[in-house]
Formats: C-alpha cells, structure tokens, sequence
C-alpha cells in the first residue's frame, strides 16, 4: 500500500484521549504504557523501607551515633543499610 495509509492518530493528544477512550484511564497503568510498573514500585518500596528502618540500628552498631564521629563511620553505616536493604528486598 500507499506509505502513511494506516494512520490511526491524528496526533500525540487523539492516540491518548482514544487510548483512554477505549481501555480506560487506569489500564494504561496495567502494562500498556507503564510496564512493570506495580513489581518496581513494590521493589522501591520494599528496598526503602529496609534501608531506612535498618540505618538506625546499623548506625548504633557502628558507633556513628555518637556526637563527634568520622565521616567513614556514617559513610559505612549508611553502605551496610543500604546493602543489606537491597540483599532483602523483594
């Protein structure tokens, strides 16, 4: 056929008010234009909620609590939650 025959959209603003139109707002959500999305979020959320829970502890354990500590102490506490956070999220 004729190149640009199968033009389904007019525009960037009619593909997506069709999209919408057809599937509904939130099915965008579910793989169309978002692959993924819902496993990615539950990573981040897991991973974020185990690093900032455990930096607390971690910090205590590597004595960066105290008031005047070095800066590899903090820097050590935070790399031990944030590694740790990322071995045990899902």
């Amino acid at each position: 056929g004729k190149l640009g025959s199968n033009i389904l959209y007019k525009s960037t603003f009619d593909c997506v008010r069709t999209i919408i139109r057809t599937e509904g707002f939130f099915a965008s959500w579910g793989g169309l234009w978002f692959p993924g999305i819902a496993a990615s979020m539950m990573r981040e959320a897991s991973y974020s909620s185990f690093r900032f829970g455990l930096y607390t502890p971690v910090k205590k354990l590597f004595g960066a609590d105290k008031g005047d500590v070095g800066l590899l102490a903090k820097i050590s506490a935070g790399a031990t939650a944030g590694a740790t956070g990322s071995l045990l999220a899902v």
